[in-house]
Formats: C-alpha cells, structure tokens, sequence
C-alpha cells in the first residue's frame, strides 16, 4: 500500500511546530540554569556562616573603607544605599539559628539608634526574604544585595550573622555572631559618640565589641 506524501506547507508546518516546542524548551532550560547559579550564590552566602572546614575569608575591619550599596528592595526594584551618613546593617538569613537569636537584641539596638538608621539585609531569595520581613515586620526597613559580587568582595559577607556600623563610607564597629546586652550597649554608645562627632572609648580600644565571635 503506497503512503501518501505530505504536502510541503504541511511538511514545513510541522517543521515550524517541532522547532518550535525544542526553542522553548532550551529558554525554559537556560532559564531554570540561571536561577539555579543565583540560588547556589546565595545558598553560599546563608551558609558560609559554619566554617565547615573551609578556608573562610576575614571579614571587614574597622576602618576600612566600603562603597555605597546596590540594593534589591522587596519590591523588585534596584536603589543605591548612601553609606556617607551613619547606618547600621544588620545580615541575617531566615535559615540562620544564630540570627534568629540576634533579632531580640537587634531590636533593643534598632531602638537606641532609631529605625530609620538601621536596614536588615536578607541573604535569602527574594520572595523568601520578603515573607520573613512581612513577619517580622520589618518590611519597610530590609533589603538585599543586588550584586552578589558586590556582597562578597566588598562588604566581604561570608559568614553571618553581622552587625555593622558605617559612617562615612567607613566601618567604625563590626560584631559577627551572637550580640548580647552588654555588646548592644557597646555598639549603642559607639553609634552615639560617632553621631556627636566625639572619640569613643569603646570603637578605640574595645575589641570585644568589634571582633568575630
């Protein structure tokens, strides 16, 4: 029994179909390799915090100089933070025991320097990040890093949790871990003799209040 050949408008039509359905599944493919490479970017970040063996690179030092930060709001949108006036940055991730500890102590320093100089910064996925700060109520002051690279080489996050005094584009205290009372007091009173432009006891000569747990 002879077979009937195709037409060629239906020959090229199923050509046309076929290729079709294979470039969408190379998009769906590149897409989901992307989200993957920025997933295990900040799967690196969150976890970085146990050094696991690792060589785990040294964090900031008072003093040294960072630049303004590219910010990922909750909002999907992009914004430069200007580090030239006094902040005080908060990372955390969600997944960290050690910075769910840190949130009662976080909120007894947000409330000595003032909400509107502190900004949490989520290691996490967006849509993650954005539900935990819906939870905690502080949506309105968190944000990520926009530039992973940026969070790496400049502010040198590998480790978490962080609490980190800039001023000036500079860092003028750094704790890494645990905070308790006592460091909360010592960052508070730094915050305020940098404020009032005065010398401070406790960003001079301190080290508990600025060295890594």
């Amino acid at each position: 029994m002879l077979r009937k050949e195709e037409s060629l408008p239906g020959q090229l039509k199923k050509w046309f179909s076929q290729s079709g359905s294979q470039f969408v599944l190379i998009l769906l493919a590149f897409s989901v390799a992307l989200n993957v490479m920025f997933y295990l970017q900040l799967r690196g970040l969150r976890h970085d915090h146990s050094d696991e063996g690792q060589h785990v690179p040294p964090p900031l030092q008072i003093g040294e100089r960072v630049p303004d930060l590219d910010a990922l709001q909750l909002d999907s949108s992009r914004s430069k933070v200007v580090l030239q006036e006094s902040k005080l940055l908060l990372v955390f991730s969600k997944d960290c025991p050690a910075c769910q500890a840190n949130f009662h102590n976080w909120t007894a320093l947000e409330q000595e320097v003032g909400p509107g100089n502190v900004l949490y910064i989520s290691v996490n996925p967006l849509e993650e990040a954005r539900k935990y700060a819906q939870a905690r109520r502080i949506e309105d002051r968190t944000i990520l890093f926009a530039d992973v690279h940026q969070a790496r080489q400049a502010f040198k996050i590998a480790r978490i949790p962080q609490t980190i005094l800039v001023h000036d584009n500079q860092v003028r205290a750094i704790q890494l871990g645990v905070l308790n009372p006592g460091l909360v007091e010592q960052l508070s009173q730094v915050w305020h003799d940098w404020k009032d432009q005065r010398p401070s006891s406790a960003q001079a000569g301190d080290e508990s209040a600025t060295s890594a747990n």
